[in-house]
């Protein structure tokens, strides 16, 4: 099915502002479809007629649910009684609170490569799309942390696990503070935790 206007309901934020150019965007545009972000702020009652505004006129709605944003959720369940097609996308599987098989989502756990290919997939139709998970750890963490790692001029050469979807282990981690304070600064808010072994 062809959809040529999509809209994105992400929360407010630098994070959420990289989840949106650099994998939903980019993979709307490669299908030549027109993509408008909807930022769920609700300060007065023309700002929400707007977002709604925009929602009727989309043909899919991606509403990223990391954190269970309520206003991202209020929208998302706004588009759904109105009989729209919403696609859930979320960084970690535990935000996830709807039946999977109803409503499978992407858990693209910060890598917006994947991310982008997986909403690439669903757009073209693929019938696996959002049955996969990130790979490997190692590129998970550094598609997130990475540029603190670089700012700190520091690399990990130690092992990187996954303990849970929510939780990096750092094995022989030899960091200064100020980066470690970086890491779980991020870490925070994204809900992401990071063990240091």
């Amino acid at each position: 099915m062809k959809r040529s206007r999509i809209a994105a309901i992400l929360p407010i934020g630098k994070l959420s502002d990289r989840v949106f150019a650099e994998g939903i965007a980019p993979a709307a545009k490669e299908m030549k479809a027109e993509c408008i972000r909807i930022e769920p702020e609700f300060s007065s009652p023309g700002r929400l007629g707007a977002a709604c505004q925009s929602l009727e006129s989309a043909d899919l709605i991606v509403a990223d649910i990391t954190a269970r944003n309520a206003n991202v959720m209020f929208l998302a369940g706004y588009t759904q009684g109105i009989g729209r097609e919403v696609l859930f996308i979320t960084q970690s599987g535990e935000d996830f609170p709807f039946d999977r098989s109803k409503h499978p989502p992407i858990v693209y756990g910060n890598d917006l490569a994947f991310l982008k290919a997986e909403f690439l997939a669903h757009l073209r139709g693929d019938a696996n799309a959002g049955a996969q998970t990130p790979g490997d750890p190692r590129q998970q963490f550094l598609a997130t942390f990475g540029d603190l790692l670089k700012k700190h001029q520091h690399e990990h050469r130690g092992e990187i696990q996954l303990e849970n979807p929510t939780t990096y282990v750092l094995v022989n981690q030899d960091m200064d503070l100020a980066l470690v304070q970086d890491l779980a600064r991020r870490g925070r808010e994204l809900g992401i935790r990071i063990k240091l072994m």
